[in-house]
């Protein structure tokens, strides 16, 4: 995905800090040698962008620390990448369901019973994809997945789909309409899903509808 430098980050609007960003972290980016280090140094910038915006630091400042965050988003997806076609998963494609995301504030989803939770403070005990108040024109999702590329759920078959590359820690951005992705949960089963249809809510709320597949055993 490529993003523009004018956007002035909305990417991050409304974003989680999940932790403090050390000092090295501009300076630890070049791609490492395991998932769980990639995923550890893709955290950092992400939360680092957010501090420096929280701050009205300068627009060069952000650049730079931006910049940061990409190579190290590109490192982690790495991992996925190759990891992506190592085995496919088992089990079967149930039927397709549907959700609504509608909000201006916190909403997720619980793949498993179709219920939708307010305000859920990041518990991925409670929930397996989430909407914050991102101030983006797009689409954007937490979670625990893949992208799967430009495909059709209803067509989705097992073979498409890998039981490795997912990530340990939480990733969030863009969802692409037209676009199928297979999120991990907590308890470790999966769910296949694309976002058929998004409005934005005023300056930073979304609804988002998203259709999907649970992968049963």
């Amino acid at each position: 995905m490529k993003y523009s430098a004018s956007a002035v980050f909305a990417e991050f609007q409304g974003g989680p800090v999940l932790a403090p960003p050390n000092e090295s972290a501009e300076t630890r980016t070049s791609c490492v040698h395991t998932k769980d280090e990639a995923c550890h140094r893709f955290v950092e910038p992400y939360n680092n962008v957010i501090r420096l915006q929280q701050a009205n630091t300068s627009s060069e400042e952000l650049k730079k620390a931006y910049a940061v965050y990409i190579e190290a988003k590109a490192c982690y997806e790495s991992f996925s990448e190759e990891n992506s076609t190592t085995s496919v998963m088992e089990g079967k494609l149930e039927d397709i369901h549907d959700a609504v995301l509608s909000m201006k504030g916190d909403m997720a989803l619980k793949f498993s019973t179709g219920k939708t939770v307010v305000e859920w403070s990041g518990d991925w005990s409670r929930v397996d994809v989430g909407v914050e108040p991102w101030c983006v024109d797009y689409p954007a999702l937490l979670g625990h997945y893949i992208d799967l590329g430009k495909k059709d759920l209803e067509d989705l078959t097992m073979s498409e789909i890998s039981s490795s590359g997912y990530p340990g820690s939480e990733v969030g951005g863009e969802i692409k309409l037209g676009y199928v992705y297979v999120n991990r949960s907590s308890d470790e089963t999966y769910t296949a899903f694309e976002v058929i249809s998004h409005k934005r809510i005023g300056d930073c709320g979304h609804k988002i509808v998203i259709a999907y597949r649970n992968i049963g055993r």
